[in-house]
């Protein structure tokens, strides 16, 4: 059920709110670096673009095209410094200077 709310949009109970986190940032840029700010540094292309997509970040009406377009921007920022790229192929990047989280030991 969480899955179809967030594909058509729809906030669950406990869920995240995305579109309120993101509403004051200006571009599509700062909104990446929020949305991996959030993940620990991390983002990933597909999650990016559920998020925007979903909440109306953006203006194509085909969720593919903002996929193309989120991945382009990442790529761009990868080149300007701004995230690393995590794996080849993964469509995973990280943010320069923060650091991976590690598992805690019990």
């Amino acid at each position: 059920m969480q899955g179809c709310l967030r594909r058509i949009g729809k906030q669950g109970g406990v869920e995240f709110d995305w579109g309120k986190f993101l509403s004051e940032a200006k571009t599509h840029k700062e909104r990446l670096q929020l949305i991996a700010k959030h993940n620990d540094g991390k983002i990933r292309v597909n999650q990016a673009t559920d998020i925007l997509f979903t909440k109306d970040f953006t203006k194509t009406k085909k969720r593919s095209t903002a996929y193309t377009m989120i991945q382009g921007m990442l790529t761009t920022m990868a080149e300007e410094g701004i995230f690393e790229k995590v794996k080849a192929g993964s469509g995973e990047y990280r943010l320069v200077g923060t650091q991976q989280s590690l598992p805690s030991i019990s």
